[in-house]
């Protein structure tokens, strides 16, 4: 396949060599030990839906929220990430994870503008902003579809393809492996709103037929009905909704709340930001509507949450590839490189690479990829590392000294507690748009030791908190005559022993 505008493209020597080394900087980047927060809970729904045959909609893992009907919209997700742990253990999902991370970008590469090395650079760029959140977790699956839908768009737009009967299907496949589908209806809002602008303003050799238009939005509601053929039938299109309307999650969760850019792995954000108003101001092009929109509207997204930062770099990227290289030619004067200085044609090629130079070059860097993605799932790496941020020890300890009573632990721990104390239910996990607002409230106002602490407590008849030590209820408690069981660098235990 030849790349648009790209005077190396993907069948020469060179250009697939690129293409083939910026995949491989992505594997050396999304390989990674594959641990999260919400992993655990995901990996113990995809075991009772495999063990028991069925989805898991209704909450067996809470006793605040439990036999209440959870909208499992990530069900399919689930199933195979358990599948893959069962297959693979933690390689399995490390796999996972470089896999549909590799899959996103290079569906954004093909979607580019301008030579291979101009993509490169690009590519690499959105890899490093969307790195943070590169871990095993449904979420990646809609990253993929989401660039997956962006590149399909690109080719429907130029007349490459003319299936919109793909539409339903995406979104019916995109539905049961996670909630972010809606992120797809916005790439096709801003698609058609854009379309509608061109024609308004005059730009006619942007522009689709009116009639194309109406076909394209006719498909995208019959995806949006595709999206209830789902074991949670029409409360799915609750979904984005019950997230958005969520007070809690911009205030006590992180990956919700807007980007903090004193934090440098945040920062990447601002570049792709300034680089864009370059490209628009210097490419000497008129500003097609659906890219401004795509840009302008993404781009709000990630600044209200972090969590759509990854989405913004999706889509802002192949339109940073197309303005940005057209401002770079008319700056050389439209003219090739070699062309501005003839030296350069004749020290390339002298310096034309050998096939097998090109082949040993792209092995090296495989091969330091593909160690790293197996020396990061070792599973004495994995353990050192889940020992840092999990309760790992203090789990141990639990199940030595077992208690009938409930247990209130850190939000990150839920799902970890989920996992490895399947038989103990918990106060609450990262199941966010089971809980809502309350019970997260809940569970802020304890591990801060407000006013309602001790009432919410016996409310919920807890007699055991498992927190990090410097919680200000970790003291406060053992001041109310609780005490302090066990302790260490990540967590400390603390039990009621007045009742």
């Amino acid at each position: 396949m030849k790349l648009k505008n790209d005077p190396e493209g993907m069948q020469s020597v060179s250009g697939r060599l690129i293409f083939v080394i910026t995949m491989l900087l992505v594997v050396m980047m999304a390989a990674r030990t594959p641990l999260d927060s919400d992993l655990w809970w995901h990996l113990r729904a995809g075991q009772v839906t495999v063990e028991t045959g069925k989805p898991l909609i209704s909450d067996i893992f809470s006793f605040t929220r439990g036999g209440q009907t959870w909208v499992n919209h990530s069900w399919l997700s689930q199933v195979m990430l358990f599948g893959l742990f069962q297959l693979g253990s933690t390689t399995g999902l490390t796999i996972w994870v470089t896999v549909l991370a590799v899959i996103s970008l290079a569906l954004v590469y093909i979607q580019m503008q301008g030579p291979a090395w101009w993509r490169a650079l690009l590519v690499i760029l959105a890899a490093v902003t969307i790195a943070p959140v590169w871990s095993p977790r449904p979420q990646m699956a809609s990253l993929m579809l989401f660039a997956g839908l962006g590149w399909w768009l690109g080719r429907w737009k130029t007349g490459e393809v003319r299936s919109l009967w793909i539409l339903p299907i995406l979104f019916l496949v995109w539905s049961n492996l996670h909630g972010g589908y809606s992120l797809g209806f916005l790439l096709l809002g801003v698609f058609v709103v854009g379309q509608a602008f061109n024609h308004i303003l005059g730009f006619q050799e942007e522009s689709l037929p009116w009639r194309t238009l109406g076909r394209i939005s006719l498909w995208s509601g019959l995806a949006f009905l595709a999206v209830a053929i789902n074991p949670n039938g029409l409360e799915m299109w609750r979904i984005p909704f019950q997230t958005v309307g969520m007070n809690s999650l911009q205030q006590f969760i992180q990956e919700w709340a807007s980007p903090d850019f004193h934090d440098p792995t945040q920062q990447p954000i601002l570049l792709i930001f300034i680089l864009l108003l370059g490209a628009f101001g210097f490419s000497g092009r008129k500003m097609n509507a659906v890219d401004w929109l795509t840009a302008a509207g993404f781009l709000a997204l990630a600044l209200v949450s972090r969590r759509n930062i990854a989405p913004f770099a999706l889509a802002a990227i192949p339109i940073l590839s197309s303005y940005g290289w057209s401002g770079v030619q008319g700056w050389l004067g439209r003219v090739s490189l070699t062309e501005r200085f003839p030296s350069l044609a004749n020290r390339r090629e002298a310096s034309r690479p050998h096939p097998g130079i090109n082949l040993l070059l792209a092995g090296v860097i495989g091969l330091v990829a593909f160690a790293k993605l197996g020396v990061v799932s070792l599973p004495a790496v994995v353990q050192s590392a889940e020992a840092s941020v999990f309760p790992q020890a203090a789990v141990k300890w639990i199940r030595d000294h077992p208690d009938d009573g409930r247990t209130l632990s850190e939000y990150g721990w839920g799902g970890y507690l989920t996992w490895y104390l399947p038989e103990d239910p918990v106060f609450v996990d990262g199941r966010t748009d089971l809980f809502g607002d309350e019970i997260v409230t809940e569970w802020r106002q304890v591990v801060q030791a407000e006013q309602s602490m001790v009432e919410i407590l016996n409310r919920w008849k807890i007699d055991r908190v498992l927190l990090m030590p410097d919680r200000p209820a970790a003291s406060v408690l053992v001041d109310l005559g609780w005490m302090k069981v066990y302790e260490d660098q990540v967590s400390v235990i603390l039990e009621n022993r007045l009742k």
